[in-house]
């Protein structure tokens, strides 16, 4: 992958709008109710999508589950 890396932060939108439609129970692959552009990325830049993504897991993930050895640093 060369350049901004926008084909991948496209498909990245079209993953997270399909998980959403799987989620309420909606065929996927039809952009509908949660379309890829209009929905998950909110006719923004193609690019802010998966950074925001990743910032959004990190710290889901640092809340939800942290290291059991992280306790003991104190």
């Amino acid at each position: 992958m060369t350049g901004s890396g926008t084909q991948f932060n496209m498909n990245v939108n079209e993953v997270i709008s399909n998980r959403c439609c799987q989620l309420g129970r909606h065929a996927l692959g039809k952009q509908t109710p949660v379309h890829p552009n209009d929905h998950v990325n909110m006719a923004q830049s193609s690019n802010d999508s998966f950074p925001s993504a990743m910032y959004i897991a990190t710290a889901v993930n640092v809340t939800r589950r942290p290291r059991p050895c992280g306790s003991r640093l104190a």
